[in-house]
C-alpha cells in the first residue's frame, strides 16, 4: 500500500510509500496485575518468573511479535502493538475502536483515521495476524524509540478480491516508531519507514 499508515506509519497494514515520516502518540500500557498476597513461608520461592503471555489483538487483528520474550516487559512495545492492532481492526470492522484514539497522539490519530477511512472506501482489509520482529527498543521514563521489522505479506492491505494493494514482496519492512507518555498512557507519536530490514532472513 502507499498510504502513510503502512509505509510511513508503524502499521505495515496501512501504507506503502518509500521513505516517509509521520507524527503521533501511543497507547496505554497494560494495567499492572494485583500483587499476590504475602506468603507465611519463611523461604521465598526461587522459581524465576516467566514473561507474560503475549496478548492477542482486539477485534481479530494481532501483531504477533516473534521475539516477544525479549520485550514483554517494555511498556512502549506493548502500547505500540495494541495501537497498531486497533488500527487494523478499525479498518476490518468498519468502526474506529477506542484503543486507536487512546494509543495515539492527536496528529497520529488523524493519520491513522485517514488510512482507516480510505480502507473503508476501497474495501481494503488486513490479515488476522501480522508477523513482527522488534530490533530494538530504547525506552525511558517519558519517551521511547522502537525499531521494528514487519513481514510484508502479513502486514500490507488486501483488496476485496484477496490481492494485495500496491503489490507485496517477500521481505521485511523497517519502521522507526516514536512513543511518548501523555497523561498515564504511552502513545504513538511518530512513524518513519526508511526502507527494508537488512540481514533479517525471510519467513
Amino acid at each position: 500500500m502507499t498510504r502513510p499508515w503502512i509505509r510511513c506509519a508503524a502499521l505495515a497494514v496501512l501504507v506503502g510509500a518509500s521513505s516517509v515520516a509521520c507524527g503521533a502518540e501511543k497507547k496505554p500500557a497494560a494495567e499492572p496485575e494485583p500483587e499476590p498476597s504475602v506468603s507465611a513461608s519463611v523461604t521465598p520461592s526461587a522459581t524465576p518468573s516467566s514473561p507474560p503471555t503475549q496478548p492477542r489483538g482486539v477485534a481479530g487483528v494481532t501483531y504477533e511479535i516473534l521475539n516477544w520474550e525479549k520485550y514483554a516487559a517494555d511498556p512502549a512495545v506493548l502500547a505500540w502493538k495494541q495501537t497498531t492492532e486497533a488500527a487494523g481492526a478499525s479498518m476490518n470492522t468498519r468502526k474506529v475502536l477506542p484503543a486507536l484514539r487512546q494509543g495515539s497522539t492527536p496528529s497520529m490519530f488523524k493519520l491513522y483515521l485517514g488510512n482507516v477511512q480510505d480502507g473503508w472506501a476501497n474495501e481494503w482489509h488486513v490479515r488476522p495476524v501480522a508477523k513482527i520482529l522488534v530490533q530494538s527498543a530504547t525506552t525511558g521514563a517519558k519517551k521511547s524509540t522502537l525499531q521494528v521489522c514487519l513481514w510484508d505479506p502479513s502486514s500490507v492491505f488486501y483488496q476485496k478480491d484477496g490481492s494485495a494493494y500496491d503489490g507485496v514482496k517477500e521481505e521485511w519492512t523497517r519502521q522507526i516508531v516514536g512513543m511518548t507518555v501523555q497523561g498515564t498512557r504511552w502513545r504513538v507519536s511518530s512513524l518513519e519507514t526508511p526502507g527494508k530490514c537488512k540481514g533479517v532472513p525471510p519467513l
